[in-house]
């Protein structure tokens, strides 16, 4: 195994992105149900899943898609979306809902729509559309893990918050409790959030999750 090296991602790398994460998320160890209610597309529907995540990508000022590469292979052994909002979100922009339509059938995408903009609305509800970064989504490749790929892109993320002065926010899973709180996150509440859904979806995968802040580090802004 080779020297590690961040750089900002490509649109040629959209496939090794999706795999790489699609890889980290199913795994048996950390499987992580939310991730298929994003992106669920597999084997010949996969190209829309290609076409979706260039499309949310570079249409989206705020986003910053970086990756670690191994030099001596020249593989992307890790790879995370952060969002850099740089002004106010507009009332518009704070009372539009996410459309969910990437799911096969409607039921699902209901369901999907559902959970994806209970998250997106108690984002907004304490970012208030303030500017701020946002980590998205964050994985390695699971033969990589350990190596260091996780606190690099940590590292670049805040950094770049904290020259601003701004606050910092992610939506996480337990499997990286540890990498996040060695970055100055917390979770706020400490308690897991569990979504709640109506009754004719019981049967469905449960969806919960952590919120993460971190605070402005307003002692190194520009």
């Amino acid at each position: 195994m080779g020297e590690l090296k961040l750089v900002e991602c490509e649109a040629s790398d959209a496939p090794e992105l999706l795999a790489g994460h699609t890889e980290a998320f199913t795994d048996p160890i950390w499987v992580e149900p939310f991730f298929d209610v994003l992106w669920p597309e597999r084997g010949e529907r996969i190209g829309i899943a290609h076409k979706r995540l260039l499309d949310q990508w570079f249409g989206d000022y705020s986003s910053k898609y970086i990756k670690i590469v191994d030099v001596e292979t020249g593989e992307i052994i890790a790879s995370s979306l952060w969002r850099f909002y740089t002004k106010q979100f507009t009332e518009e922009e704070m009372n539009e809902d996410i459309v969910v339509d990437w799911h096969e059938d409607p039921e699902t995408n209901e369901w999907a729509s559902h959970l994806v903009n209970f998250v997106h609305k108690k984002r907004l509800a304490r970012t208030r559309g303030a500017p701020c970064a946002v980590l998205d989504i964050l994985s390695t490749r699971p033969k990589h893990q350990t190596r260091g790929a996780g606190s690099m892109m940590m590292k670049w993320g805040t950094d770049i918050a904290d020259s601003h002065g701004w606050e910092s926010f992610i939506e996480g899973s337990a499997m990286a409790i540890k990498l996040y709180e060695a970055n100055g996150f917390v979770r706020v509440p400490q308690d897991i959030l569990v979504i709640p859904v109506p009754e004719k979806w019981k049967g469905r995968p449960t969806i919960k999750y952590y919120w993460y802040e971190r605070a402005a580090n307003k002692g190194i802004c520009n």
